[in-house]
């Protein structure tokens, strides 16, 4: 396509100069499966391992995102721009009213989108004959496919989510469609895989990794489990055939979003062996596409890429972190200035921006309080086990660095020229495949 303007380069070595238009570009974003969670588990993505073999890697991209989380990275990954851009800063945000909200106003609601995607651009420009969608989780991954109808011109794109409350795949039907076939959710499947979980730890004991089935299906533990990871499998595999992915000689765009080892790095962390099963399955599931490609469409005519929005943390405690108690900062930060929170989450906080010009607080002495806060200011006076913090490590800062949003946004190429070399260089991300030779 002519005319398009990204922040980003066009990676061109991952295609011959005389490759021919792919019938299928089939995108992979395996939420939380960045490098470093690959690392920890080097033999559990063998699938992987074979296609970064025999395709093009890029090991040291700049993502352009801080934090780099979830709904700002899907749309960047679906528009080719930054958050700066295409307006998605986050999970949350402000909304037009001012008020934090949900990016996707929890109902796959395009709005705050500001920029169109590759696939709806393309689909446009074609007259809306390529097949565009996606399987996906929730609401935030629809920056990888776009507005759906809510374009002037545009169709409803295949789009399917999960209803964790509900049990069911479901999606916005005012801007999306959802495929007639996967209307009534097969969950009586899903159980039966949950069910044969029990042996893949190696012990037929009723348990998987010392879960049982009554923890396995709560809402906030079902999607971390190699057996929703089958059943997502399932769901794409559906749309592939029923869709006709590469039928025609207009190329398809179609996004899975593996939300899987996201959902357990956060529920056991990326260090447990559940992290591990579910790399492992999630890696079994690429396969199984891949082999769905080559009989479909024909190895040669359609384009695989495999990404993640962002890696995992580890246990804090054993690498030398803290654990950030956000209870403790919102109240700190209240004794300090005034009831000016709005909302704490794991990487933002939303100040009442009402209240803080009513009590004439500076935003910039706020940032250089966050910017000193030490870890002996966030443990909780008198609470249990605050004297077992060792004494070296009271006057650690908890963060790098606070700034308000007015100087972040005033920042130009020249003034962080000036800042000289990062405290936080970059890490060595080249690693082997399992079975290349090396320790992995």
């Amino acid at each position: 396509m002519d005319g398009l303007d990204f922040d980003g380069e066009v990676l061109r070595e991952a295609l011959g100069d005389d490759a021919s238009p792919p019938k299928v570009i089939f995108t992979i974003v395996i939420d939380g499966g960045g490098w470093n969670a690959l690392q920890e588990h080097p033999s559990a993505w063998p699938n992987i391992a074979r296609i970064e073999d025999a395709g093009t890697s890029y090991l040291n991209a700049t993502i352009g995102s801080a934090p780099s989380i979830t709904g700002a990275l899907h749309a960047t990954f679906g528009t080719g721009v930054y958050p700066t851009t295409h307006g998605i800063p986050g999970n949350q945000m402000r909304g037009a009213d001012g008020e934090n909200t949900d990016a996707w106003l929890q109902n796959a609601d395009p709005r705050y989108l500001e920029a169109p995607t590759v696939s709806e651009l393309w689909d446009e420009a074609n007259g809306n004959r390529p097949v565009v969608g996606t399987v996906s989780y929730e609401g935030w991954h629809l920056g990888m496919i776009g507005h759906g109808a809510a374009r002037p011109g545009a169709d409803k794109d295949v789009a399917v989510l999960w209803e964790a409350e509900e049990n069911e795949w479901w999606i916005n039907e005012e801007f999306y469609e959802l495929p007639d076939y996967l209307e009534e959710t097969d969950l009586e499947r899903l159980e039966r895989y949950e069910e044969e979980l029990d042996e893949r730890d190696g012990v037929a004991d009723g348990l998987w990794f010392g879960h049982d089935l009554e923890e396995i299906r709560e809402d906030v533990v079902r999607p971390g489990s190699p057996a929703f990871v089958r059943f997502t499998g399932d769901a794409v595999v559906d749309v592939m055939r029923n869709e006709g992915l590469g039928a025609d000689s207009v190329t398809d765009v179609f996004w899975v979003e593996m939300k899987m080892p996201d959902f357990a790095g956060h529920r056991w962390n990326m260090l447990g062996p559940e992290e591990a099963d579910v790399i492992r399955a999630t890696d079994a599931q690429i396969g199984r596409f891949v082999a769905e490609l080559d009989r479909m469409v024909g190895r040669g005519d359609y384009v695989v890429a495999i990404s993640a929005d962002h890696g995992q943390q580890p246990l804090p405690d054993l690498y030398g972190g803290w654990r950030i108690n956000s209870n403790e900062l919102e109240a700190d930060v209240e004794r300090r200035f005034g009831p000016i929170v709005e909302k704490v989450t794991t990487v933002d906080m939303f100040l009442d921006m009402d209240a803080v010009e009513d009590r004439g607080v500076d935003l910039e002495e706020v940032a250089e309080y966050l910017g000193g806060y030490t870890i002996g200011d966030n443990v909780p006076s008198g609470q249990p086990g605050a004297d077992l913090v060792p004494q070296g490590r009271l006057d650690d800062r908890v963060f790098a660095g606070a700034f308000p949003t007015d100087y972040l946004q005033a920042l130009d190429e020249e003034s962080i020229e000036t800042f000289g070399d990062s405290d936080y260089p970059s890490g060595d991300l080249t690693i082997e495949p399992p079975g290349a030779g090396g320790e992995g």
